[in-house]
Formats: C-alpha cells, sequence, structure tokens
C-alpha cells in the first residue's frame, strides 16, 4: 500500500530536515502507524509534498535503510521492512552480519584469518584515532545545561567535548581564536543567533543544538502542586530562571520558588519543602548527599530537573562526525 505520509517539518528547527523526517517515520513505525509492506511516496513526491529539495528526502531514506526500519527494491520502491522494529534496531546484529559478509569475501579471495585479523585491527585503529581526533566546544549560558548536555554528546559521540559557558568565551579578547583549534562548536538554539555573528569566521563548525528538559521532567514539573513550598537548588540564576519558567508554563503557579545555593544544602533546613529541584550531573559532595537524603526521609520529594539532546542532532552530529572521520582517513 502506497501511503500518504502524515510528516510535518519544522522549517525554523535547529534540526535539519532530514533528520526531523527520520524521527517522524521511525516514530511511526514504533507507534504501529507504518507496518511491514507500506510503500513510502516516492522521493520526489514526498519531497514537493513537504516544499524540500529531493535529495533531502533521499538521505532520510537512505538514513532509514541503513538502520533497516524500510527496504529500497530497485523499480519498485521503498516499503517497511518485515523485519520486526526491535531486530531491524539491533545494531549488534546488523555489525555481525556485515563482519560475517565480508569475511566470507576474505575467504573467497584466499586471504588466511591472520591476514584479515591484523587489517581489522588496523582499520579499528586507524578510526579509533580519527575519532578521538575529532574535538568540539560546546557553549551554554549556565553550567547546570553546559555539563548535562556535555556529558550527554560525549557518551552517545564518542568524541571529546570541552564545555564553555558563553559569558566566559566572549568576555576573552579574541573569542575565535579561542574557537579555532576545535572541529565542531556545538551551540544550544536560544543562543545561536547570539553566538554566531561574533564567530562568523567559523561558521561551517557551527552546530545548533536542541535542548530541551526530558520527557520525565516535564511530566514531574507537571505534576507539581501550585501552592505547595519549592526550591530549586543551583549555582547560577540562570538556571533558576529556567526552571522557574518552565513550572510557571506547566503549572501556572504564580509563586517563584525559592533559589538555593548549591553549596549551602548541608547548612539548610530542607524538611520544610514540598519538593527540591536539583540539577544533573556529578555535583554533589558526600555533605550534599547526606543533606539531601536527610530531606527525603522528613517527606521531601526531589526532583532531578534532566536535560537531553534531541534524536534529530544527534544524526545530524554523527553524520558530521562520520564526514570528519571519513576524510582524515582519506587524507
Amino acid at each position: 500500500m502506497n501511503l500518504s505520509l502524515p510528516l510535518a517539518l519544522d522549517p525554523h528547527s535547529t534540526t535539519p530536515m532530514y533528520a526531523q523526517i527520520v524521527e517522524q517515520i521511525e516514530g511511526l513505525v514504533k507507534r504501529g502507524h507504518l507496518h511491514p509492506g507500506d510503500r513510502l511516496p516516492p522521493e520526489r513526491d514526498l519531497a514537493r509534498r513537504l516544499v524540500v529539495a529531493r535529495g533531502t528526502v533521499k538521505k532520510a531514506y537512505e538514513l532509514l535503510e541503513q538502520r533497516r526500519l524500510v527496504e529500497g527494491t530497485q523499480g519498485r520502491g521503498t516499503f517497511i521492512s518485515s523485519a520486526r522494529p526491535e531486530a531491524a534496531l539491533d545494531r549488534r546484529e546488523r555489525a555481525l552480519g556485515a563482519l560475517s559478509r565480508a569475511l566470507d569475501t576474505c575467504e573467497e579471495l584466499s586471504f588466511s584469518p591472520a591476514e584479515v585479523l591484523s587489517w581489522c585491527q588496523l582499520l579499528v585503529r586507524q578510526r579509533q584515532e580519527a575519532r578521538a581526533g575529532v574535538h568540539a566546544l560546546a557553549l551554554d549560558c549556565n553550567p547546570e545545561a553546559l555539563d548535562a548536555f556535555s556529558r550527554q554528546l560525549q557518551d552517545q559521540l564518542g568524541i571529546s567535548i570541552h564545555g564553555r559557558l558563553v559569558s566566559e568565551l566572549f568576555a576573552g579578547a579574541d573569542p575565535a581564536s579561542a574557537c579555532a583549534p576545535y572541529d565542531l562548536l556545538l551551540v544550544p538554539a536560544t543562543h545561536f543567533d547570539e553566538v554566531a555573528p561574533p564567530l562568523s569566521a567559523l561558521k561551517d563548525r557551527l552546530v545548533q543544538v536542541a535542548l530541551a528538559p526530558t520527557h520525565a521532567t516535564i511530566a514531574r514539573v507537571g505534576a507539581l502542586p501550585t501552592d505547595a513550598p519549592i526550591a530549586v537548588a543551583a549555582r547560577s540564576l540562570r538556571f533558576h530562571t529556567i526552571v522557574c519558567r518552565w513550572i510557571a508554563e506547566l503549572t501556572g503557579r504564580s509563586a517563584e520558588p525559592r533559589r538555593l545555593e548549591l553549596g549551602r544544602l548541608p547548612e539548610l533546613d530542607l524538611s520544610e519543602l514540598h519538593t527540591l529541584i536539583l540539577p544533573p550531573g556529578t555535583w554533589q559532595r558526600p555533605a550534599d548527599t547526606r543533606a539531601i537524603a536527610r530531606a527525603t526521609t522528613a517527606g521531601v520529594q526531589v526532583l532531578i530537573f534532566e536535560y537531553q539532546v534531541e534524536q534529530g542532532s544527534i544524526i545530524h552530529l554523527q553524520s558530521l562526525i562520520k564526514t570528519i572521520v571519513q576524510q582524515r582517513l582519506e587524507s
């Protein structure tokens, strides 16, 4: 069956158009709105309907095929894979299959297992060195969000990521020179218009990153009572302001939560609170951990205000890193 996909692209989003298409089709498969054998619209037709270049749709379909969510058949079109979504997303299974096919080819060419093993080790070492050599600078306005999104990206992308506050960067005499050693400059969408003009000489390295509270954080914040005593423990006024804005938006609460200094938690009586909101990360000292445990025992709800990088931004960054690594391997 040829489907009219319910896709809606946001031209103002920091997530590239092709990544939005991938995300939305993947979501339709996971939610059961697309089934094995369903035929996706031809690239040209979907591009015309979404008002994007055909190459944008082509790139999205190629990524979906790499993930084995779709199957392309010459002359027939692109179809939702007959494999179960869970199996299609099994990276280990896909990797083992690719390695097995490569080993079959080497055996047919009469190479010994020892030769193949040595080549594999060499190729892996070269790629590890190339990826380890990719350096990114993450920029944000508050240390809480900066720590969270730098750590998440480093874990998911496997590259070296350094974090720096926007205010510190632009307090220096030459921000562009300070950024020059980095291959990628990662900037949340909320600060991109502020950061991009002074760093115009490095515009090819600037990448907008969509950063937002996790779904679990939004759900817990939305469930907060409007009249109970709430406090936000923060290192920066900016983080406190962001949390207060989300609380007001999700609950309609008019009273602003108290701001507590993170370093003073052990000195304070937290037992009067209904909820204590904490930043993510590994900032806790043993004394902080004990203070939080005492508050929890006293019935205080502890809420970690977790951030996440949207999947579309991750897909885009993986594509950029792959290009950098490939260029270095070929040079």
